[in-house]
């Protein structure tokens, strides 16, 4: 135990010290809370032989604030291959928020770091507390298919990162903004008469789409509409799709066109009735916004699950530290704020306990022969989230949120499988549950070992 603290604890200038202290209880060290790094995937198996690259200036180490794995398990194709794009990569972010990439080998199923110099592909950002000041906090990861999404604790806005297939590297804000409302300009004799409204919705290089903007409205007598809009700034916005009413309507939405040119920012409307009809229905208002800031996640029945870190934007906004943010079902970019959703693809939000001054602080999906069940840890309890959509129909079950145990998780970082059991650190030490045991109660497993977690105050160095 001790020499396995020692490895990650002897990293130059301190890269796992943790300053939220303020969540550990008395007698704790600051230590033990980082004494598992942040990781997504096995890598301690690599052969890494040498010291992780200076990201910033010659001659100095920058402290890190995760450690990622990265690996795309699309097969790479002949052009990958012959060009050498790799589909597996190192990330690390240091503490000033930037995010480098390093290429690694393989052989077999092990790797090791390449040499030279780690690409910078971007900024995950500084978290911020409601006081205004910016800290060093861990980063975290889950990967689905072939994103990984990236958090931090208390306050970053969710990114996400993938290599696509040229090779490339992206990072950014998960989810795509609401585009502004559209305008009018010029107009002509046409096909359009009575009123119409109209509204745009955005989309990524996948095909997903933002909610809708608000609405224009117009009416029209025998002629034509030339519809307006901006481009989102947010580099991952490839397509704007407009919708529009029929005449006379103000709840269906049908599309009218998808334009992919970023330098047109005008579409004269006037098809008729009849021909937009057929056309793809638009999405609701709210559903498909992008999620709130979070500091945990965790993929989970495909959905992408988040805790709610509003607070640092509204700090009285202290419900928020008991919601979980569920993504809609495939689509983890998407985050419905519809109040009552209709579809049971949509995302939705859970209340989980209601002490604002439990939050939430880890989430594990459990997969046994009996079903699959979400437990989630919070500062001083347990709960465990049963369910497929949120809300119950002839074919799924709707959420059900159940408390389990007054015994909370102090380590975010602390909960990872271990084979047939998933450990975790709380007040009085290590515990443990079965990961065949959706709803079973913890035990202690630290009695050899309670000496490191009660023989320390508050701030001591812990090697």
């Amino acid at each position: 135990m001790s020499s396995y603290q020692h490895q990650i604890l002897s990293a130059p200038e301190g890269q796992y010290t943790v300053s939220d202290s303020a969540q550990l209880p008395q007698n704790r060290s600051r230590k033990v809370k980082g004494f598992l790094g942040q990781r997504h995937g096995i890598m301690d198996a690599a052969y890494i032989l040498q010291d992780l690259l200076p990201t910033l200036q010659p001659g100095t180490y920058d402290q890190i604030s995760g450690i990622a794995w990265y690996h795309n398990p699309r097969p790479r194709t002949a052009t990958e291959i012959a060009l050498g794009i790799e589909n597996s990569k190192l990330l690390v972010a240091n503490e000033f928020g930037a995010l480098f990439m390093h290429s690694v080998s393989y052989l077999g199923n092990r790797f090791w770091l390449n040499l030279g110099a780690p690409t910078n592909v971007g900024s995950i950002g500084l978290s911020m507390t409601p006081q205004g000041d910016t800290r060093n906090y861990n980063v975290r990861t889950a990967q689905y298919e072939d994103e990984l999404f990236i958090v931090k604790d208390d306050g970053l806005v969710p990114k996400r990162f993938f290599i696509d297939e040229l090779g490339i590297p992206h990072l950014f804000n998960l989810g795509i903004t609401t585009p502004a409302t559209p305008t009018h300009s010029a107009e002509g004799v046409g096909l359009l008469t009575g009123d119409y409204r109209w509204w745009i919705t955005y989309e990524d290089e996948r095909g997903r789409e933002s909610s809708p903007s608000a609405y224009l409205a117009r009416t029209k007598a025998a002629q034509n509409e030339t519809v307006a809009f901006t481009w989102g700034l947010d580099g991952q916005v490839k397509a704007v799709n407009i919708y529009r009413t029929l005449a006379g309507g103000t709840l269906v939405y049908y599309k009218v066109t998808r334009i992919t040119n970023t330098a047109t920012t005008t579409y004269l409307d006037n098809n008729t009735d009849l021909v937009i009809q057929a056309n793809a229905q638009s999405p609701k208002p709210g559903e498909n916004d992008p999620p709130r800031r979070a500091s945990i996640c965790a993929i989970h029945k495909e959905r992408l699950w988040l805790d709610d870190r509003s607070i640092y934007d509204t700090i009285t906004d202290t419900g928020s530290v008991n919601t979980l943010q569920v993504s809609n079902l495939n689509n983890p970019t998407g985050f419905s704020s519809v109040s009552d959703p209709e579809d049971v693809a949509d995302g939705t939000s859970l209340i989980v306990g209601s002490d604002p001054g439990d939050r939430i602080t880890g989430l594990f999906s459990f997969k046994t022969a009996d079903g699959e069940a979400l437990n989630v840890w919070k500062r001083k309890s347990r709960y465990i989230v049963y369910g497929d959509a949120p809300f119950t129909t002839a074919d799924v079950d709707g959420y059900v949120v159940r408390f389990v145990e007054a015994i909370g998780c102090v380590a975010p970082d602390s909960i990872v499988r271990c084979g047939a059991v998933v450990p975790f650190l709380s007040d009085d030490g290590v515990r443990m549950i079965g990961y065949g045991d959706l709803g079973g109660a913890s035990r202690p497993i630290s009695f050899e070992v309670s000496d490191y977690f009660t023989g320390f105050v508050e701030g001591t160095v812990f090697a």
